[in-house]
């Protein structure tokens, strides 16, 4: 769970994947609405935000940051890594995966279809 990854401080790599499109982000977390809906938000300059106003991809890179994180020394596999991102940003975010794998000593597989 994200919230359990930030407390025990082992969430840097999903920062660093959502910085690919939210330069300023410094913090994630999955939060509850009064009704008990979920949802995620990111802080920009101590101002939160909801992570849907950003579009799919960034839940795509939330995904992909967490997933890191969560099998921190073992073993992560994406599927369509472009599925969801701007093609001009695929660069960027395949550098980010790579340093998050490393900060997190996680082996990567990628598939693609393009």
């Amino acid at each position: 769970d994200l919230n359990e990854l930030r407390n025990a401080n082992k969430d840097r790599p999903v920062i660093e994947m959502l910085r690919q499109i939210i330069p300023d982000a410094s913090r994630v977390e999955y939060q509850l609405n009064a009704s008990g809906r979920g949802f995620f938000v990111f802080t920009v300059l101590g101002e939160m935000y909801a992570l849907a106003s950003e579009g799919g991809g960034a839940l795509m890179l939330l995904r992909m940051g967490t997933a890191i994180a969560a099998n921190a020394g073992g073993l992560v596999a994406i599927d369509e890594v472009e599925a969801g991102l701007y093609h001009e940003r695929l660069p960027s975010v395949a550098k980010a995966l790579f340093a998050a794998a490393k900060t997190a000593d996680t082996q990567l597989f990628l598939a693609t279809h393009s």
